[in-house]
């Protein structure tokens, strides 16, 4: 049996090769980032500054977290919570890979850039020619429908703690050695084929955040922001909900007697009187002792307890 070459496909055009430089050229990184759109997109809200890196991510964690203050009360064994909010924060980790020298230099000129928007906006004085901050440094972070903000759509306000540049020595580095040693006598530089990076944003939510009571509605509830519903926070879905049309009704909805027990006022919200809720206690454990005692110093004899009397 004798193997044949396969015919050649005449019809692919001469840039569509991986080797030659046509918009396929790289099945990685620039194909996940140009073609498809599939990017972490990070900008410097002071100066409008971006930076976008094809998403090669390793973990996205979005993290919640109550901040309640716990007050102990004497004799009580559970403390007393107050709400004070809800803390959100994103980490990202993904890395960077190259796959020519060319490609490793933009991708450190990269991280230059988005280290840079860890600094604020400064003003000069006109007279005094101090330096003062005239903007923080906040950025926007953007990663589809899973990093957004839920009314407008644009990157999730915040301010990041930091970013972590590691190069991933494992896989090596490019270097290009200099015409001309640098001033500390260096003569090589080095770029890594492949780094890693990671930051934590603190969000900042451009709309309210909670729910309120229909007024002159019974057991109806709606988010606090009229934008905001189950839909696009945090997560945009496009899908609707069973059942329901339009903005209004997205952001209405109504628990239903019995399926969900009805709660009391919040300890957090009004002041607790200890002194009354020590009386109902012990009224209800009163209540549970048989007929004999239960009466017991109130006036009523034993006799009294098995008469046919309307006990108060």
């Amino acid at each position: 049996m004798t193997l044949r070459r396969p015919p050649l496909d005449r019809s692919r055009r001469r840039g569509d090769d991986f080797s030659r430089g046509g918009e396929h050229k790289l099945p990685g990184a620039e194909n996940l980032f140009r073609t498809q759109g599939m990017d972490l997109t990070i900008s410097h809200v002071a100066t409008g500054l971006q930076i976008a890196f094809p998403a090669f991510l390793d973990m996205i964690n979005d993290a919640y977290n109550c901040n309640w203050d716990e007050q102990g009360v004497f004799g009580r064994m559970d403390a007393i919570p107050t709400f004070r909010s809800t803390k959100r924060t994103v980490s990202v980790a993904w890395h960077v890979p190259a796959e020519s020298y060319e490609n490793a230099v933009e991708n450190v000129a990269k991280v230059n850039k988005l280290i840079s928007f860890l600094y604020p906006l400064y003003d000069t004085g006109k007279h005094t020619g101090a330096t003062g901050i005239n903007q923080s440094p906040l950025v926007r972070v953007s990663f589809g429908n899973l990093i957004q903000d839920a009314v407008t759509g644009r990157g999730l306000l915040g301010h990041i703690q930091g970013v972590t540049f590691d190069p991933a020595l494992e896989f090596g580095m490019f270097n290009r050695r200099l015409a001309v040693p640098a001033a500390d006598g260096a003569s090589v530089e080095y770029f890594p084929k492949t780094f890693r990076l990671n930051f934590e944003l603190t969000v900042l939510h451009g709309h309210e955040l909670g729910f309120q009571v229909v007024k002159d509605s019974l057991g109806q509830y709606k988010h606090l922001d009229r934008d905001v519903s189950f839909q696009n926070f945090p997560y945009n879905t496009p899908q609707a909900l069973p059942g329901v049309t339009g903005r209004e009704k997205q952001t209405l909805f109504k628990i239903t007697p019995g399926k969900v027990p009805a709660e009391t006022t919040p300890a957090n919200v009004l002041a607790i009187d200890l002194t009354e809720r020590i009386r109902e206690e012990d009224e209800a454990t009163r209540e549970s002792r048989p007929v004999t005692e239960r009466y017991k110093g109130t006036g009523y004899g034993a006799g009294d307890a098995g008469a046919d009397v309307d006990m108060p």
